[in-house]
């Protein structure tokens, strides 16, 4: 890994972010990820991975930005890199060669939200190898999060285990959603709960409070004690969750339903709910404008409901898949709204269907 010289606080933190990197490497990882598509579209095209002779670094760029130069892959962050090293996969399989190259995302919130019965959370093998397929491909289409709601979510702490683990080998965030109802736990049976979850589940990066502030507050006490720092997601009406997790130095997003109003107050970053719509004209019509109403919006991004289909179907999405699917664009396009207009104009124009010829009869003469 190269790491140039700098000096004082700068050199700190580029030693800071190699060794984390370092680990990474070593073990299944976003970055691991990253190589493996680029060692892949190599193979594809009979080349030695040997060959290229990239080196690749982990900088103090933003978080989730990467550059391709020479002989270099850069990212600001592990996830960054990852991008980096997808985007030279894409290039190799296109063209066969790299060149330079750079990206940045536009949303930094580009989330999908899944909201499962019981016996979709039952894990078989086949359900292991599907759902390790659809976070790639979530990673590859720049999905950068994944949000799990079930009202019974502690009953299932061992997918919840694995799902969270997963993801992030994708460098996909892990949030987890929460909701109490009336005849739910007491708020100290909530917080035990959560805090047995945060300790068996240590891929958890956020949790999202959709509660009252009574049963909130046994939450926030259960991630202050989680000795990690996570980030607490509370819906807009909820100002005094909001105010508690700011109060204990919580990092907070504030979740809004879309359409709607984008929050009053902006002292805490907010991304929209997008429910899926119910017609197929309606989603795609979603699609298309989500990206730039939301950056239109102020938000730091959105999170969608995973359509049911698109559960199953993304895990064995190929490269022409990836370029066509109007769920997997609008990751792309969250993370680069240029993407889909290029995308479409790379597609191939459908074949003209030849007009057949047509005899004209005339009428039998008397």
């Amino acid at each position: 890994m190269l790491i140039p010289y700098v000096s004082g606080a700068r050199l700190l933190t580029r030693l800071v972010l190699a060794a984390a990197a370092a680990v990474v490497f070593a073990a299944a990882g976003p970055v691991e990820f990253g190589k493996a598509e680029l060692d892949a579209a190599l193979a594809a095209r009979s080349m030695n991975p040997r060959a290229l002779r990239i080196k690749m670094e982990v900088g103090v760029e933003p978080p989730e930005t990467w550059h391709i130069a020479p002989g270099l892959i850069t990212g600001g962050d592990l996830r960054g890199l990852m991008y980096g090293l997808l985007e030279a996969a894409d290039q190799i399989r296109a063209t066969g060669h790299l060149k330079k190259a750079q990206g940045a995302p536009a949303l930094a919130v580009r989330g999908v939200r899944w909201m499962p019965d019981d016996a979709a959370l039952t894990l078989t093998p086949a359900a292991r190898e599907n759902w390790t397929a659809l976070f790639r491909t979530l990673a590859r289409s720049r999905f950068n999060r994944f949000h799990l709601s079930h009202p019974h979510v502690f009953e299932h702490l061992d997918t919840v285990a694995f799902l969270s683990e997963t993801a992030a080998e994708s460098g996909i965030e892990f949030a987890l959603g929460l909701s109490a109802a009336a005849d739910g736990p007491s708020g100290d049976e909530l917080k035990a709960a959560l805090s047995k979850a945060l300790k068996d589940c240590p891929a958890i990066r956020s949790v999202q409070l959709s509660m009252d502030a009574e049963p909130a507050m046994f939450a926030l006490r259960a991630v202050e004690d989680a000795g990690r720092r996570l980030t607490v997601e509370a819906p807009a009406d909820s100002a005094e969750v909001v105010r508690a997790a700011a109060g204990a130095h919580l990092p907070v997003r504030v979740a809004a339903l879309f359409p709607g109003e984008a929050p009053e107050h902006r002292s805490n970053p907010f991304f929209w709910q997008v429910a899926l719509p119910d017609s197929a004209a309606a989603a795609a019509s979603l699609y298309q404008s989500l990206v730039a109403k939301t950056i239109a919006s102020g938000a730091a991004g959105f999170e969608i409901d995973l359509p049911a289909d698109q559960l199953m179907a993304a895990a064995s999405a190929d490269a022409k898949r990836l370029r066509e699917d109007p769920f997997l664009l609008l990751g792309r396009s969250a993370y680069d709204p240029e993407y889909r207009a290029s995308a479409e104009a790379s597609r191939p124009a459908p074949a003209r269907t030849p007009r057949s010829r047509t005899t004209r009869r005339t009428a039998p003469q008397p």
